[in-house]
């Protein structure tokens, strides 16, 4: 498959096919290799949830011990429990 880039305003645009299932709104770093290739480095993603955050942890919890008494503090607004 050949992709052509095209001029959008003052920028270049290449569109990526589908087959490589890029998620709409993922960042890229882009990288200009001394070959000439051009690599689009997926950035960190922000999680969505501290579910997703935590998604392939398996450690231990050691919280900071100044942070102690946070888990005995009863929420006193909106936050997300």
């Amino acid at each position: 498959m050949i992709i052509k880039a095209h001029k959008q305003g003052n920028s270049m645009m290449i569109t990526l096919p589908s087959f490589l299932k890029v998620e709409e709104g993922t960042s890229f770093e882009p990288r200009m290799l001394e070959n000439g290739t051009i690599e689009l480095v997926p950035t960190t993603k922000n999680p969505s949830s501290m579910k997703e955050l935590f998604k392939n942890w398996n450690g231990k919890y050691n919280p900071d011990p100044e942070m102690k008494d946070w888990d005995n503090i009863n929420p006193s607004g909106n936050e997300i429990m």
